[in-house]
């Protein structure tokens, strides 16, 4: 869940804005298929200058403007490319009959720096014969287009997905879905959504994640801090600033996609909660003993009922490492401290095996695997232990003492503690209230009522 979470707080950004970095650009080489392919823009054909390279397809940086409805001018000395939308010129539809060619060009690398709306975008450029060209899927994804092909036509279609979030309602078991997420979501699914089933589903996705921490909340008791506020506030404020320039230039992006500026706040808020909230959650899971009672129980029965499985000769050893890398950087010692190592490895193997000697003090006085848990590891083919570590286990009888056994760790004098036929179920079970929550949101999510309006 936790990864699902990042991601979704990942894509909180309508738009993806990029500070332009200063770079020299350079000249290239390249092959190219010029006039290629056939441009449709919401359903209609528009003529742009356009070359395939390396499979793809690149097209005027003037002509894509002029289509989406943005005015293109061009700063000679600051070599910007500057959209500016409200004042579109109109596109080209009368469509030249010309024939395809291939031909090698020199193109400037990366020469234009881009300007949307007063944000520098980063995207790679070629500039040939004064025309500059962005290959045709980035800019689709800066405007909000969907872009889709068709090899058969050699057809680009670039679909401005639109819905009318005033007629979408939606409902998850008592939990009202509210305007700004179904809305905001919809409009940041749209920029990669191949159709609006597309953008349904990640607007039921992220409503499902919505329902299911709240309830959460209200079950377990969990809340937002006034200092969790604090931080969210100064996290939003320093993206506005970072990211778009300021609350002026970011209003003006909202208001291109029909959001307001606190209908963004509201879903920012929500989506940045989810993390707080699931870190409190599972404080609380971890806590609550009832919970990890039953789950142990459940894992036991699952356990005795598939014993079969888990007949695998297992052996419980403890071991003291001497290390041939750096324990904090893993970088390898040099050769001197290797054979210093492995001369104190031998040295405290020969003391180890000596009749009465005490293994758990030697560990406690020359152990380097901090690790390694008080009743040390349970050992089985595939237990993920490295291989030499683990076969060498494997040949130990109780209370034997394997030689000095090197791994890409170091060296080490493994003791065996007790040996069964079967994995034992506490070498196997651990409660983890990660995976725990991961479970119940599938759980919840298969029974969840569902109903939206579309």
């Amino acid at each position: 869940m936790k990864k699902l979470l990042s991601i979704i707080l990942c894509a909180v950004m309508l738009i993806s804005a990029f500070t332009a970095t200063a770079a020299d650009y350079t000249t290239q080489k390249m092959v190219i298929t010029v006039d290629y392919v056939n441009i449709f823009v919401n359903g209609q054909q528009v003529w742009m200058h356009n070359f395939v390279h390396e499979g793809t397809t690149y097209i005027g940086l003037r002509d894509a403007g002029n289509a989406f409805g943005y005015d293109v001018q061009w700063d000679n000395d600051t070599r910007t490319a500057t959209f500016t939308y409200g004042v579109p010129m109109a596109p080209v539809t009368e469509i030249p009959d010309v024939e395809y060619y291939v031909t090698e060009i020199d193109a400037l690398v990366d020469y234009a720096n881009i300007v949307v709306d007063g944000i520098s975008v980063q995207v790679r450029n070629f500039v040939n014969n004064g025309t500059t060209y962005v290959s045709l899927r980035d800019l689709g994804n800066m405007f909000n287009y969907n872009v889709g092909w068709d090899e058969a036509t050699r057809s680009a279609s670039l679909n401005k997905i639109t819905i009318d979030y005033s007629k979408i309602s939606g409902k998850i078991n008592d939990i009202t879905i509210p305007e700004y997420l179904i809305k905001v979501e919809g409009q940041n699914a749209i920029t990669s959504a191949a159709s609006i089933e597309d953008v349904h589903k990640a607007i039921e996705q992220t409503a499902l994640l919505y329902a299911y921490i709240e309830e959460c909340k209200a079950k377990y008791n969990l809340s937002l801090t006034e200092e969790d506020n604090t931080l969210l506030q100064k996290d939003f404020d320093e993206i506005v600033k970072t990211q778009f320039g300021g609350k002026e230039i970011l209003e003006i992006v909202l208001a291109q996609n029909g959001i307001t500026y606190d209908e963004y706040y509201s879903y920012f808020k929500t989506i940045s909660e989810f993390d707080s909230i699931y870190y409190k959650l599972i404080e609380k899971i971890n806590s609550n003993t009832e919970i990890i009672a039953a789950d142990k129980a459940e894992a036991l029965k699952y356990y005795n009922e598939n014993i079969e499985t888990f007949k695998l000769p297992t052996v419980r050893v403890k071991h003291i490492l001497i290390p041939t890398v750096d324990q904090i950087t893993g970088t390898p010692l040099s050769d001197k401290e290797k054979s210093d190592a492995k001369a104190k490895a031998n040295a405290i193997y020969s003391q180890v095996t000596k009749r009465n000697a005490n293994f758990e003090s030697y560990i406690s006085q020359n152990n380097n695997d901090p690790g390694m848990p008080e009743e040390g590891y349970y050992i089985y083919q595939g237990s993920g232990m490295v291989e030499e570590f683990e076969t060498a286990s494997l040949k130990l009888k109780a209370n034997q003492i394997s030689p000095v056994t090197e791994t890409s760790y170091g060296y080490h004098i493994i003791k065996a503690y007790e040996t069964f036929d079967t994995i034992p179920f506490d070498a196997l079970y651990g409660f983890d209230a990660n995976a725990y929550v991961s479970n119940d949101l599938s759980l919840w999510t298969s029974k969840a009522n569902i109903q939206f309006t579309w």
